[in-house]
């Protein structure tokens, strides 16, 4: 289904400071990653290279997310049930499990998300769309 078919629950947007996460990674380094990245982020993770950027990405989008939904990150949206990928072209796509979805009632639930990097900022924006059950 696509995203147009289907109504709009929501629009999410998030600022984090790239300096705040390098602290907190300095300092809890892999309870920080286990804490906010799904299973399969976490494996991703292991090759990443500036792993930084990668947590402050995740935070970012998962935050906007958690707006666009209005829930904030709280059961049963929390950080692991949210699954950050990328499609051929590099464009990220968000997966949930299926607790959140059916929290929210919907048969169907899509989220357009869009990550940006500039030195010391990461900003992502979430579009939640859904059909209700």
């Amino acid at each position: 289904m696509r995203a147009f078919d289907m109504e709009l629950i929501g629009s999410g947007v998030d600022i984090v400071d790239n300096r705040r996460i390098q602290r907190i990674y300095g300092r809890y380094p892999e309870a920080f990653a286990r804490r906010i990245l799904h299973a399969r982020e976490l494996e991703e993770f292991s090759a990443e290279a500036n792993k930084p950027q990668y947590l402050a990405s995740r935070f970012s989008v998962k935050e906007a997310i958690s707006k666009a939904f209005g829930l904030g990150i709280r059961s049963p949206m929390s950080w692991r049930n949210i699954c950050i990928t990328h499609d051929a072209l590099g464009k990220p796509e968000a997966h949930f499990e299926e607790v959140l979805r059916s929290h929210l009632g919907m048969e169907a639930l899509q989220v357009s998300v869009s990550i940006s990097h500039e030195q010391d900022y990461t900003v992502a924006h979430a579009i939640a769309f859904g059909t209700r059950l």
